[in-house]
């Protein structure tokens, strides 16, 4: 009992403060701590060697086999338990260990005030999901930041070189655009990027937005 009382963080030492502060004495509280100590260590040592007169044990003599076993596997298992089971099931359970795959991606392109000049949209249908070893070690040729576990949360977008809608601009406004860029008047395109994945059912807004910024002078 003394060794599982002492075992739990900090109830040895509360105990050992208490009782210094309701006993009168002349000892400092680090000289009381010492003193406990010392006291715990005897009692240890009278308590073993009381155990191994009433189970007649001689000094040398092996330790059974019992209690080896049920010593040492028992706290084998409890420590495995204790300290590794929380995190492996944190690592199983985690999101991050499945890919979570862009379900529909946009991408428009258009100048500052003026309608899109390249607008279109992907499904499923159109990504490549699974990359081919190759052109994986191409990719991580090109790009040394990738690793070999990005493999399977990567995915291709194939992009279409046309626009999926025609170009509703009126002739004023692309009179406009064509002078304000042949005299390089400061115009800037937007790059507008739209990811749709599976989120948790707690979250409202579903869409992923990157836009990228381009000033043409």
């Amino acid at each position: 009992m003394l060794q599982v009382f002492r075992a739990i963080p900090f109830l040895w030492e509360l105990s050992t403060l208490l009782d210094w502060t309701t006993t009168t004495t002349a000892l400092s509280f680090f000289e009381w701590l010492k003193l406990e100590d010392l006291y715990d260590d005897m009692f240890d040592v009278l308590c073993r060697i009381e155990h191994e007169r009433r189970t007649e044990r001689r000094p040398g003599d092996k330790q059974p086999w019992w209690i080896k076993l049920l010593i040492g596997l028992g706290l084998f298992i409890l420590l495995v338990t204790v300290i590794w089971f929380p995190l492996l099931a944190l690592m199983e359970d985690a999101p991050g260990n499945e890919p979570n795959s862009v379900r529909y991606f946009g991408a428009t392109i258009a100048f500052d005030g003026y309608s899109p000049v390249y607008d279109t949209w992907l499904s499923t249908d159109d990504m490549t999901v699974v990359i081919d070893d190759k052109i994986f070690e191409l990719m991580r040729h090109r790009y040394a930041f990738l690793s070999k576990d990005d493999q399977h949360n990567m995915q291709i977008m194939n992009m279409t070189f046309t626009s999926g809608d025609v170009w509703s601009i009126t002739a004023p406004a692309l009179e406009s655009l064509v002078t304000r860029l042949e005299r390089k008047a400061p115009t800037r395109m937007t790059f507008q990027f739209t990811f749709r994945r599976d989120l948790p059912k707690d979250v409202s807004d579903r869409l992923m937005r990157a836009t990228l910024y381009l000033s043409l002078r």
